[in-house]
């Protein structure tokens, strides 16, 4: 369910817990590539992983109550990931998006 519902193209927009909401702040210029270096960084940590370990279950840093597999868990970073990808993408195209600061 977790995975489904950080689905591309996803219409219903989940709040997160207060524990994992963004600091209000000026978006930092390195955004891009440090967005683009921890991609490099978990598909690196991912390729290591062996299969015992991918099975593994691991308790959510948000909700306690809910377990699932490793693997299950990079799937769900994976989706989360894809839609502030798609995000970005809609910000950028909107017109009022500044080109140049």
């Amino acid at each position: 369910m977790l995975i489904t519902s950080q689905a591309s193209g996803g219409k219903r927009k989940y709040p997160a817990p207060a524990s994992a909401q963004p600091a209000s702040s000026d978006i930092a210029p390195d955004t891009i590539e440090r967005f683009i270096a921890w991609q490099h960084m978990g598909i690196a940590t991912l390729r290591t992983l062996s299969a015992a370990d991918a099975q593994r279950i691991m308790v959510s840093p948000f909700v306690t109550q809910i377990t699932y597999s490793v693997l299950d868990g990079y799937r769900l970073i994976a989706a989360h990931q894809r839609r502030h990808f798609e995000q970005a993408t809609r910000v950028t195209a909107h017109p009022e998006f500044p080109r140049s600061l």
